[in-house]
């Protein structure tokens, strides 16, 4: 993990989610505490998120269902490591994070609180270079075969039509290394 996670991302990382999971805690039982953060979101808005929140708890289950034993809340290739690209990874390359980021902008329009949506903001900074980290690693080990998935899936969505600018990313991250 070290190799590829520099070690102030994964403070921040780890942080960030305590931070979270404290305010969180707060907000739900106790809420009139964080009326000062509050936002004047209409009703629907509120309501749109519950069901987005919904929504996303069956595409993460898919996701975990789909890594298997891959799945590490660390930044490591187990032993045996396999390319995943069947499921979700079938059409994009980093689905739980797609789904983290969904799940957080529900979070973010249930709340209607800055202080949470300033926090989920810093995470998604973050996240984004855990992605970078991720795909780094992943190159390392396998090459031209994560080359050639990166030219046919979207990194966070799906892909319209395959990218030839992937080709790109990839060598920056290869002559970061």
């Amino acid at each position: 993990m070290a190799r590829y996670e520099a070690p102030v991302l994964v403070i921040l990382r780890v942080g960030l989610f305590y931070i979270m999971m404290v305010i969180v805690a707060v907000y739900t039982l106790a809420p009139s505490l964080m009326d000062w953060a509050q936002l004047p979101f209409p009703s629907w808005v509120r309501r749109v998120g519950v069901g987005l929140g919904i929504l996303t708890l069956p595409f993460l289950i898919w996701v975990g269902n789909t890594l298997g034993r891959h799945v590490s809340a660390d930044l490591e290739l187990k032993r045996g490591h396999s390319l995943v690209q069947s499921g979700p990874y079938s059409r994009v390359r980093h689905p739980m994070y797609t789904a983290y980021f969904t799940f957080n902008f529900a979070m973010l329009l249930v709340s209607a609180n800055w202080l949470l949506i300033l926090l989920i903001v810093a995470g998604l900074f973050v996240l984004c270079g855990r992605i970078k980290a991720e795909e780094k690693m992943l190159l390392d080990e396998f090459g031209d075969e994560y080359r050639a998935y990166m030219r046919r899936t979207g990194r966070l969505l799906p892909l319209l039509r395959p990218k030839e600018n992937e080709d790109e990313w990839a060598q920056s991250l290869d002559d970061e290394g």
